[in-house]
């Protein structure tokens, strides 16, 4: 794909319930993780503040009110590690929640045992009234993807669960590519060399529309698809 095409800025998006199942952004994640191995790149250092006498330019100004978006949207966990985003249903107010016990039912539904959660990690976020899981275990995040309903003594909790995908991609939609076209055969046609940035289909249903996930946060003005070029624009904004 041509270095000059133009590109639109996003700030990072996830996915959501309406974009099928997990297995797609499970694969995503898994290609950044390959790739950030592959040019052996270090987890990045934290931020600091400037202290509160130093002069702030417009550019910091917005670059901390870009940082306080984010942390609005996900708490901070590690970046290589798959994220499930669980939302439930039937008014259960996360800030009030007994998280260590939503923890454990939520590992009894995912069938998995206590000692094969240990690393996985489970924190809320009450603006969303979500919870997130963040294993660096591809079974895991799909097991837990899967739940539908929470166990929590005599209450059932009936849940949304889905895979994140990466904190630093962003999504385009491409659209009039045949519904016949399966995502294998797709993921052939558009993850590849000519693609560069390209690291994950899903198609929306069964519709011609197709998203496409992209290393970083910028999203090209054309994707190749089989040699066949389609205009590519920056998918919806998601809140999650």
């Amino acid at each position: 794909m041509a270095s000059n095409h133009s590109v639109s800025t996003a700030e990072g998006m996830d996915t959501n319930p309406e974009e099928a199942d997990c297995s797609g952004w499970i694969e995503v994640v898994s290609r950044k993780k390959k790739l950030a191995e592959k040019a052996n790149l270090p987890d990045p250092a934290p931020e600091k503040g400037n202290g509160y006498g130093g002069l702030c330019t417009a550019a910091q100004s917005r670059g901390v009110m870009r940082r306080v978006v984010k942390a609005f949207r996900i708490p901070n966990l590690p970046r290589d590690h798959f994220k499930t985003i669980v939302r439930p249903r039937g008014g259960l107010d996360v800030k009030k929640a007994d998280l260590i016990a939503f923890k454990r039912a939520l590992s009894r539904a995912a069938s998995l045992m206590a000692e094969q959660t240990l690393e996985d990690t489970l924190c809320a976020n009450p603006f969303q009234n979500i919870l997130i899981v963040a294993t660096p275990f591809k079974n895991n995040a799909r097991a837990y993807a899967k739940v539908q309903q929470v166990c929590m003594g005599s209450a059932i909790i009936e849940v949304a669960a889905y895979v994140a995908a990466s904190d630093d991609t962003c999504k385009g939609v491409i659209r009039g590519i045949n519904p016949d076209i399966s995502e294998a055969e797709l993921t052939d046609m558009i993850v590849n060399r000519r693609n560069p940035g390209a690291l994950g289909v899903r198609r929306i249903k069964k519709t011609p529309t197709v998203i496409v996930v992209f290393d970083g946060l910028k999203v090209p003005q054309y994707v190749l698809c089989d040699g066949v070029r389609y205009p590519c624009s920056l998918y919806r904004r998601q809140v999650d």
